[in-house]
């Protein structure tokens, strides 16, 4: 909850909410905003930014669009921080726990009882309504209409963490190429290494171990596809795990086709090559040319928990 209250840029009746551009900012890893103060606005200023809400059915660039027109509660920062690492069959597992009547949709209060299971699991037994929120916000407008009375459908709600995704990989993907349409092994690499928890030392051996091997790229741009089909492997980081858990059984690095089989396993796609090539520089405990599994995992689990605690070192990225 701390980084949503370095966050959260606006208030009302005394409770802290995000913009969507806050929210973006927030998992994007972008710096806290030097001003303290919020800003604090009445139930007339809630309604007219919450007049801002696009329909249901057009789920592209909904944060984007929205910039600073609309409200995030602590509960929904909680509740998609919760969701956005999950793939497909994790999230129709949950939809289907809170639709009661089994009817393919969820009502509003079935789905604030999503929000507090999602309080619970950050902040404890005790806290279930420390998040609640009293005031109605963009995604509730979105989701159930004005009057609250709407039904949200599974597919929609697919469609709409998809489309959340895919937006905070174009804002970190654009944080890298300031407006170009590719980045570099070294920008991909500080990419990856934002968020993990290792010695400033290591990330630099990384990264200089990245910049002396540019030479050895087939290819020495990315192009935002390709960033984007690698984070969404991470995105289903359990079936990755699956698929390397084999290989770190019986104690061995893995080759980078090895690594190749195992992205294609669980996504059903090869990845492009100047990706693989970094990844494995920057894992390659052993200067053997192959992965280091538990030190690929270990970072992947901190970038996929970017958004729910403190920064690590600022300096990469």
């Amino acid at each position: 909850m701390r980084l949503f209250l370095k966050f959260a840029s606006v208030e009302v009746n005394g409770e802290a909410f995000m913009t969507p551009r806050d929210f973006i900012d927030c998992v994007t890893g972008a710096r806290p905003p030097i001003s303290t103060r919020r800003h604090v606005i009445d139930a007339q200023m809630v309604e007219k930014l919450l007049h801002n809400t696009p329909r249901a059915s057009d789920h592209s660039a909904f944060f984007h669009t929205l910039d600073r027109n609309g409200l995030v509660s602590c509960s929904e920062y909680l509740f998609l921080l919760s969701v956005l690492t999950n793939n497909s069959h994790h999230l129709n597992v949950v939809f289907n726990m809170f639709d009661e009547d089994a009817n393919g949709t969820i009502d509003m209060s079935e789905f604030l009882q999503i929000m507090r299971l999602c309080n619970i699991k950050f902040k404890g037994a005790n806290s279930s309504n420390e998040c609640e929120s009293q005031c109605p916000t963009t995604i509730q407008r979105y989701f159930f209409n004005q009057d609250g009375c709407g039904k949200l459908k599974y597919k929609d709600f697919l469609k709409f963490i998809s489309g959340l995704q895919n937006e905070i990989l174009r804002a970190e993907f654009s944080r890298y190429s300031l407006g170009c349409d590719m980045i570099s092994p070294i920008q991909f690499a500080q990419a990856i290494l934002r968020f993990a928890e290792l010695p400033c030392a290591v990330k630099e051996k990384g990264l200089q171990s990245v910049a002396d091997n540019m030479s050895a790229f087939e290819e020495d741009t990315i192009d935002f596809n390709a960033y984007s089909a690698f984070f969404h492997l991470l995105y289903r980081f359990e079936d990755l795990y699956s698929a390397l858990k084999m290989f770190m059984a019986s104690n061995r690095s893995i080759s980078r086709e090895e690594f190749q089989r195992a992205a294609r396993a669980v996504t059903g796609k090869r990845l492009n090559d100047s990706i693989v090539n970094t990844v494995f520089l920057l894992f390659d405990a052993d200067g053997d040319g192959h992965l280091s599994a538990e030190e690929f995992i270990s970072v992947t689990r901190s970038y996929l928990a970017r958004g729910t605690r403190g920064r690590a070192n600022r300096s990469f990225g």
